[in-house]
């Protein structure tokens, strides 16, 4: 699409390149990326490096077509027209001026701090994803640390040190005590012997001997015969009554109200109780007001070694 920029020509100097290895051997560090074509594979892997790449992780990205939904956190947008395209970009180098120390950003906190702080009414969105194991995942996330951290950890992380809050909550599960997965299965199982063969049946109790048992145990020709003691039972409430235990175990002939709950993880096959799950809220979030300060003045937090220190911040 070589005529796709022609409106925007008065205003910008425009370079075309048939791929992000193009663009590589000549290194132009540009006011922002337009990224064309209807191949969303191809516009995915575009995006993808670029937001991986060590100098232009955090340039304004715009996409000329429609996008996947995940890929579509990782752009500033579909292209707009060239005034709105032209104060956006402004914005951007005003903002880009202001930062402390920027050539200090090269860890993927760093990373995070200076792709939002050039952005100051971004909104950090988890991307849902059943494949994924934990059904969440944050896509700017992973590529600004280039796959090398968990977002959920590193959001934590932010989060302790207060570089970022949250906005929105979005959902909340419970994950695997051992691999965080949240594809889990909840399954009834006995009480006494924990076995998983437990079937819903009905039960009659005898009022004259005191028999509990199986209703099928009292059907004798058509009518109800106490198995043990061979009353005729006819009336409900004077000969017999139903009893509240409605389960019973096919392995150990257990008979009971509710059944415990077992959890298994189709992740890693492990079982727990229900109250060793952790629980897990998932949000948007944002800047703080303490995120800002790092970008714009540089100042050195007491923060956690867990979280290295901001190391990104310049010591100057």
């Amino acid at each position: 699409k070589t005529d796709l920029l022609d409106p925007y020509q008065d205003l910008f100097e425009i370079y075309h390149f048939s791929d992000f290895s193009d663009w590589e051997k000549k290194k132009i560090i540009p006011a922002a990326f337009v990224i064309a074509g209807n191949d969303k594979q191809y516009t995915a892997s575009i995006l993808a490096k670029i937001r991986r790449d060590d100098e232009v992780f955090a340039s304004l990205c715009f996409a000329a077509d429609p996008v996947a939904a995940s890929d579509n956190l990782l752009l500033d947008g579909q292209l707009p027209q060239p005034p709105v395209l032209l104060e956006a970009v402004n914005q951007a180098e005003s903002l880009l001026k202001s930062l402390k120390g920027n050539e200090t950003y090269i860890t993927h906190q760093g990373r995070l701090i200076k792709y939002l702080w050039l952005r100051p009414d971004f909104i950090l969105q988890p991307h849902h994803e059943w494949q994924n194991p934990r059904f969440y995942r944050y896509p700017l996330l992973e590529a600004l640390s280039q796959d090398r951290s968990d977002s959920f950890e590193w959001l934590r992380n932010l989060a302790n040190n207060k570089i970022i809050e949250p906005l929105t909550m979005l959902d909340r599960q419970r994950e695997c005590a051992y691999c965080r997965s949240a594809h889990l299965s909840f399954i009834d199982v006995c009480p006494n012997c924990q076995s998983i063969d437990i079937k819903l049946q009905a039960s009659l109790h005898c009022f004259t001997c005191g028999c509990v048992d199986v209703q099928d145990k009292f059907m004798h020709s058509g009518t109800l015969v106490c198995p043990k003691c061979h009353t005729h039972l006819r009336h409900i409430g004077s000969d017999y009554d139903r009893p509240i235990e409605n389960y019973r175990c096919q392995s150990c002939s257990h008979s009971f109200i509710e059944g415990d709950v077992q959890v298994r993880c189709a992740m890693c096959e492990k079982e727990m109780q229900p109250g060793e799950l952790i629980l897990n809220e998932v949000h948007s979030w944002r800047l703080s007001d303490k995120g800002r300060t790092v970008a714009f003045r540089g100042e050195v937090f007491d923060l956690s070694s867990g979280f290295d220190q901001l190391d990104f911040i310049s010591r100057e």
